[in-house]
This record gives C-alpha cells, structure tokens and sequence, in this order.
C-alpha cells in the first residue's frame, strides 16, 4: 500500500508544470565511515521533464561548496554524504546536466526527518545563435 502510495505520489510530482522548490526535510540517516565520522545523507532522483525518466551522469552538489557532490547513477538515483553540521542547517542543493537547466532546490531542516527522496526536475536548455562567424587562414 506505501508504494503504491508513492507512485501515485510521484507521478503528481512529475506531471504537475510547477514544481515547489521548498522540501521542508530530506531523509536523515546517520552512517559510520572508516573514521567513525558521521555524515548527513540525502538521497533522491533527477528526472528529465519531458521524458520522465531518470537523468544518468546529472552531478547534485551543495551551492557554493562544489567539493561536496556526487553524480546520478544509469537511473537517476544520487545519494550525496554531508558533514552531520548541515543535518540542523537550511541549505540550497543543486542539480545541473550538460543539456538542460540548472535547478535549486532549498532544504528547510525542522528536526523531523519524513521524506526520503529528494526529486528534482531538470528542463532542457534552448540555445539559440544569433549569428556565426568563420574565419580563414592562408599560408
């Protein structure tokens, strides 16, 4: 019943034109590494908005700290590892792909955690030329 329940839940998601770019907690989890550090995850997809399928190779990083990314798998699935700090912070999470327009999205922390994925929709870019100049060389 609760995956139909987010099915039903996702398909809303990616076939409404606006999509909210406020998500009021992303999934807490605690992970313990090598050096016992612990770490912030955030887990969640990138999708095309046309096609609505999975964007692979999309990068998810955290505005302003390009060191802190990761990249979507052949599905569209991205689990980014944070320090534990940004677990009681409010932040901005970017998703970009050669192709198509970056999108933000702001993570409000309330100290619940209850979504577990985290959805972004990336529209393709137009680009346009306005003109084209050629140049030639002779010898």
């Amino acid at each position: 019943m609760k995956k139909i329940l987010l099915l039903f839940l996702l398909l809303f998601i990616l076939s409404s034109k606006e999509f909210a770019n406020q998500i009021h907690i992303v999934q807490f989890n605690t992970v313990k590494q090598k050096n016992n550090d612990k770490n912030y995850i955030i887990e969640g997809f990138v999708y095309d908005s046309t096609a609505k399928v999975g964007i692979p190779s999309a990068s998810v990083f955290l505005k302003g700290h390009l060191n802190k990314n990761c990249i979507t798998n052949s599905n569209g699935h991205f689990k980014l590892l944070l320090p534990l700090k940004y677990s009681k912070k409010n932040f901005i999470l970017v998703s970009a792909c050669v192709g198509y327009k970056e999108e933000k999205v702001k993570v409000i922390n309330k100290g619940t955690a209850t979504n577990k994925n985290l959805v972004f929709i990336l529209y393709a870019a137009k680009y346009d030329l306005d003109e084209v100049v050629q140049t030639c060389c002779m010898n």
